[in-house]
This record gives structure tokens, sequence and C-alpha cells, in this order.
């Protein structure tokens, strides 16, 4: 049986760490193998994940006056080591996502296999891992990521190693009868052309840029109404609250806090206005996609143009919030356009980005790298050291 270990950096109902808990769900489901997951911090989807997997958390070091009692906490289960004590093996070792690659050095020196699963680009890799991030990488044998954006961006790095691009995978969606419940609840009139976004509240995600296209069009258009699904920090929202109440435009646009359901929330939109200043493959453009939404997003901003390319929506030049409230104008002015690069998404998405699909090729994945990282361990043998010395 094959034994896998996965290092999260959190259970958080956000892209990684849902696209992880989705495909062990189906491995689990296809295969036997022995399963363990090491969070690195904890989050509302930890029991999800205990269900498909065994969650191991880091040790972390008692000073030696508290060891004695660092060990009993242990033996109440109170605290458990990330690699099951020293003897522990695994067929592959996989980091999901660059905040995983210090922990790797450990997995790769004692002779496994390692593989990181990319999700983020430039911005979010340099602010993560400062100057550090070339070192990092040498204790990873083969990476996995979610977009040819982001296989770009490594390649720019300077990652020689072996990479492999494959796209999430959308799941099952709302229905009609959930679009209207929710423009029920939170007061949009039926007929209103909802304009909506999905995602956490920050710089990122561009819901700046989200509120100044709202401006721009809500002065002009009676019938547009602004949706951002998702939640944020308590600074990012009173900075929202703060240019709402400057902008005037406050009845116009909704934010509905973060959702356990969201692709209710995705029905109830008309185009899905991907405002990310960088998004690697935002899973939430295939679930709009999957419910036939056009979108609308920024070009040079991440893999999201993969989807949309020429005839599922709109790409307009980075940052241009003119440009992007203007597509959103021509989708509203013409109904039939939308509706039809809506269902040239969905035709999309059920083609090349299901879970069967995109599921049974990451796993032939982590194969390959389990195979050849074992080959070259047995060619060169790497001797066992506790670290290596970082750059500052």
């Amino acid at each position: 049986m094959q034994r896998l270990l996965f290092i999260a950096h959190e259970a958080s109902r956000t892209g990684a760490p849902l696209l992880l808990l989705q495909f062990l769900r189906w491995l689990k489901a296809h295969e036997s193998c022995a399963i363990d997951v090491l969070l690195l911090r904890g989050g509302e989807l930890e029991g999800d994940f205990a269900e498909v997997a065994t969650v191991l958390h880091p040790r972390i070091e008692m000073p030696p006056r508290l060891r004695g009692m660092d060990r009993v906490r242990e033996r109440l289960g109170l605290i458990r080591d990330d690699a099951r004590g020293d003897e522990a093996r695994y067929d592959l070792v996989v980091g999901n996502t660059v905040l995983a690659l210090p922990h790797l050095e450990r997995y790769q020196h004692a002779g496994m296999p390692t593989l990181l699963w990319v999700h983020e680009l430039d911005y979010a890799v340099g602010e993560l891992t400062d100057a550090r991030f070339p070192y990092l990488c040498r204790h990873v044998d083969r990476f996995l990521v979610v977009s040819e954006a982001v296989a770009m961006m490594l390649r720019a790095r300077g990652i020689a190693a072996p990479i492999d691009v494959v796209h999430g995978f959308a799941k099952p969606v709302g229905s009609i009868d959930d679009a209207v419940h929710v423009r029920r609840q939170l007061g949009i009139a039926a007929d209103a052309f909802v304009v909506g976004a999905c995602g956490t509240i920050e710089w990122r995600k561009g819901v700046d840029l989200f509120l100044q296209i709202a401006r721009d069009l809500a002065w002009r258009c009676d019938d547009i109404h602004f949706l951002w699904v998702g939640g944020g920090s308590e600074s990012e929202l009173r900075r929202i609250r703060h240019d709402l109440a400057r902008m005037e435009i406050g009845g116009r646009v909704t934010f509905s806090g973060p959702q356990v359901q969201a692709d209710a929330y995705l029905s109830a939109m008309d185009v899905f206005a991907l405002t990310s200043r960088e998004d690697p493959f935002p899973l939430v453009c295939l679930e709009a996609a999957r419910l036939e939404k056009p979108i609308v997003c920024f070009a040079n901003a991440g893999g999201a143009v993969e989807l949309v390319e020429d005839d599922a929506g709109v790409i307009v030049p980075y940052a241009d919030t003119h440009a992007f409230a203007a597509a959103l104008l021509r989708y509203r002015g013409d109904r039939t356009a939308a509706w039809l690069a809506g269902k040239t998404a969905r035709a999309k998405v059920e083609a090349r980005y299901t879970m069967e699909r995109a599921c049974t090729r990451i796993r032939q994945v982590f194969d390959d790298a389990a195979h050849d990282g074992a080959r070259t361990r047995r060619a060169t043998p790497r001797p066992a050291v506790e670290s290596c010395a970082m750059p500052p």
C-alpha cells in the first residue's frame, strides 16, 4: 500500500485547501492508500480532512524543563508529531502551496521523493518566501502547477525540475431556484443585471478595482447591482465601508460575507467579474462557468485567461477598469451575447475541467514523482542531515 504525506498550510475554505480536500476525497473513493495530512494551521475544514486522512500537526519544541510534560500531552493525544516519529517513511511527500516549502527539506534529505503543488503566482511567491524561494526549491524533485501561467512563472524564476500542469476542476453547483432565493434574501431586484465577484477581500483580489467599476456603472445605469461573495479581515472591511460611504453607491453594492454554499450566490449573477490582480487559476471561475456565467477578467493576471480565451467572456487590459466596465455594459445591452458566452463557458468546463479528468491526471503525476524520486534516490543516495545553511 502506498503511503503519502500532504503538507497543507491551513484548513481554510479557500482555493488550495479546498482543491486538496476534493482530490483526497476522490483518491479515497478510488484507491487504497495510507494518507497523512500535516496541517501547519487549523481551520474550519479540519474535520473534513480528518474524514479522508490522518491529520497531523507540527510538533512545537518545548524547553528542556518542560519536555516531560510534552510527552504526557502527546500520550493524551493533545499533540502529534508531523512525521509520526523518526522512523516514518513516505512514498511521496507533497507540499500544497509554497508555504510548505520549508518543511520539504527534512523529507528529501531522509531520502523521500518530494513534490510541490504550486497555487501561487509571482507576487504571492515573493510575499510568502522573500529571497528564500530559489534555495527552498532545491528540496523539490518535481512541481505540479494549476495553470500555464504558474508554469511560466516558475521557469522565469529559473526552476529546472520537471513541471506538470493540471488545471483545477469544477464541482456540482446550484440551480435557478437558488438565484431567486438569493436575490430575494439580499434585496436585489429580480430584473436587475447583477455583476458578481467571489473571493477573500484583499488587494490581490482587486476589491478596490471592483468598487471603481461599480462606481463607474452605477452612476450610468439604474438596473445594475454589484455583489461580492466572501469575507476579509476587519481592517479590510473598514476600508470597504470607508470607500462605500464616500462613493455614495452603497445601495447598489452588496457584500454578502463568506458563504459555505457560494454557488447559490453565483447562480444569482448575470456575469462573473474576476477583478483579481493575481490569481493562478481560480476555481470559482469554473463554478461560475458551470452555471453558464460569462467571465470578464484582466490580462496578465493569472490563469483565468486559459479558460476564457476569446469565446467564454472578455479579457481586458490589466487593471483597466474603464475597459472592464465597457465589457460589462456590452453584456448588459446584449443578453444574447452573454448567454452564448455562458453556454460556451459551461461546455469548456464539461469537456476540460471535470473532477475525474483532473484527479486522474494528478494521480498519475504523483505516481511518476514517487517512481522517479525513488529511482533517483537509489542511484544517488542523499546523506541524512538535520538542515542546511539558509541565506539570510
